[in-house]
């Protein structure tokens, strides 16, 4: 556990993270839920739960009952809901403009399985006292480029995967998947993510397996000592200094013109 809380800060500090990372556990029995962890004691989607443990840097945990129904995604994608038969009609017009449409939506989606755990728990890495299943890593796309950076050191042919259609960031693109096929994944916050969760414009998310984690925050500790880290290196060789007037203008082919003529 201090492996897991020394890598949170490590990635908090070397990424300048707005909010420490996540570890999330799935409960079987809610009676396996820590002690520490607070219990939502009202009905709260998944993305609410992930705000509050988020930006209070606290331990949350939410029960299947009082989370399901209120997010088809996140029913379907961690088994906390029943899905109704005529799911593609009832959401006709919030999804897609026909039945059609919403069908295919949903017919493939990836599932842990229905009704296998009773409850989810979110935790900042640093405070947490139990291995957690998936690492999730919140940040900008700067810092997401920094990440996939760290990927492809230790796997020159490692690529992330980002695919999405909108729907299920937190809960299902970056949840449900590095469970189910045990490989990193990236998404864009939803729109569930920003009402409920507090996400901001510019957030992008990286779930990460924990067997994946070290090799991962191995990898960013090395990027830091290239020329692809943050804060950017930036190249100013080819600009004259003092800057002229005419750097300044808006026009960017009569800049590389002008710079170009003039060496």
């Amino acid at each position: 556990m201090m492996d897991i809380r020394r890598i949170g800060e490590g990635f908090s500090s070397l990424l300048k993270l707005k909010t420490m990372p996540l570890g999330f556990n799935f409960f079987e029995k809610a009676a396996d839920i820590p002690s520490e962890y607070a219990i939502c004691d009202k009905r709260k989607a998944v993305c609410n739960m992930v705000g509050l443990s988020r930006y209070y840097g606290i331990a949350v945990a939410v029960t299947r009952e009082m989370t399901k129904g209120l997010c088809v995604v996140a029913d379907i994608s961690l088994g906390f809901g029943d899905i109704p038969e005529d799911l593609a009609e009832r959401t006709v017009g919030a999804f897609a403009k026909s039945s059609e449409e919403t069908g295919k939506m949903f017919r493939d989606m990836c599932t842990i399985g229905a009704n296998r755990y009773e409850a989810l728990g979110a935790c900042p890495l640093d405070k947490m006292t139990i291995l957690p299943d998936v690492v999730q890593i919140w940040g900008n796309p700067m810092q997401m480029l920094e990440l996939e950076y760290a990927n492809t050191w230790n796997h020159g042919d490692g690529r992330i995967e980002l695919k999405s259609n909108g729907h299920g960031g937190s809960c299902y693109e970056v949840l449900t998947w590095p469970v189910v096929d045990d490989r990193i994944r990236m998404a864009v916050a939803d729109m569930g993510d920003r009402r409920h969760g507090a996400a901001q414009d510019e957030e992008m998310i990286l779930g990460v397996p924990v067997n994946r984690l070290e090799e991962l925050y191995d990898g960013l500790v090395h990027t830091k000592k290239t020329l692809n880290r943050i804060p950017i290196l930036y190249n100013f060789d080819d600009i004259p200094f003092p800057v002229p007037p005419y750097v300044l203008e808006k026009s960017p082919e009569v800049q590389k013109k002008k710079i170009f003529d003039d060496s």
